[in-house]
């Protein structure tokens, strides 16, 4: 592939500062990448953010299907031509790409690479955690400390929503470090690649996951807030009183804070707030 500066030169094209995009350059990173992917004949690749082709060229060489989406129109321009009988170039933004239709369309699982800009990848990870049931692998390039939150153990700084949410749902596990120079631009952190097997079965068995999902968050809401404090902001669906008595049913303790808990725990807090609120309900995990 044509020299990254070259290409963008080219085309008049430049990495978007608002959102922290860093074109990887580095061919034998990128080698590695698609290595820990492991994508076969019949496999079909999803790649976030192509931008000049690097992962894309050495993917097309092993899977079945790659689809690369992009958001720069000239990017997509140029790799429509470049890939034109290889790949498949999506212009537009990953954070609307309408995944669950695409899993229905192939009829099966699909795997996720991407070097992700760093200013969206947590909310690109929360995205696709919502149609896990289409993804069966994600290899995505992140900065070093958000690939820390992910692999963080309860009662460090660490440990927050990102990490329970995304333990709750896969297997995660950091491949390798990417030093800023193996970017255009250098970027000024460090990097991480981090591998997310997708669990069929949740971790940990809840009743509601989206009210898992709600009690988590505020539990996070404030860091120096207790739990009972906390779990205050959840009103409309909760009244005060009633903390009390979910406390004596689980028997936590709830004078601690959210980045104490285990999964565990939170997962018990928001199966009896479930079965409080909807005594007669089905489980909806």
């Amino acid at each position: 592939m044509t020299k990254t500066s070259d290409v963008l030169t080219a085309l008049g094209a430049s990495p978007y500062h608002g959102r922290g995009q860093h074109f990887l350059t580095n061919r034998n990173i990128a080698q590695r990448i698609v290595d820990i992917t492991a994508p076969g004949p019949e496999s079909v690749v999803v790649e976030i953010g192509p931008g000049t082709g690097a992962l894309t060229d050495l993917l097309t060489e092993r899977a079945g299907r790659v689809i690369a989406i992009e958001s720069d129109r000239k990017l997509a321009c140029y790799l429509t031509d470049a890939f034109r009988d290889r790949a498949e170039i999506v212009f537009g933004d990953a954070l609307s790409f309408d995944y669950r239709e695409l899993g229905k369309g192939i009829g099966a699982s699909f795997l996720v690479v991407a070097n992700l800009p760093y200013n969206i990848s947590t909310e690109l990870i929360f995205r696709l955690l919502d149609v896990r049931e289409h993804v069966e692998r994600m290899v995505l390039m992140l900065q070093k400390e958000v690939a820390q939150r992910l692999v963080a153990k309860p009662g460090t700084k660490e440990y927050g929503v990102l990490t329970v949410l995304v333990t709750m749902l896969c297997d995660v596990s950091t491949a390798l470090s990417v030093g800023p120079g193996n970017f255009h631009p250098r970027p000024k952190v460090d990097s991480r690649v981090v591998v997310f097997d997708m669990l069929r079965e949740s971790r940990v068995p809840v009743k509601d996951m989206q009210l898992f999902r709600r009690v988590v968050r505020a539990s996070f809401g404030t860091r120096r807030k207790t739990l009972r404090n906390a779990l205050r902001s959840l009103s409309d669906i909760i009244e005060r009183d009633a903390l009390s008595e979910i406390e004596g049913i689980t028997g936590l303790d709830f004078t601690r804070r959210g980045e104490t808990l285990t999964i565990g725990e939170f997962a018990i807090i928001a199966d009896t707030l479930h079965d409080i609120l909807h005594p007669d309900a089905p489980d909806q995990s």
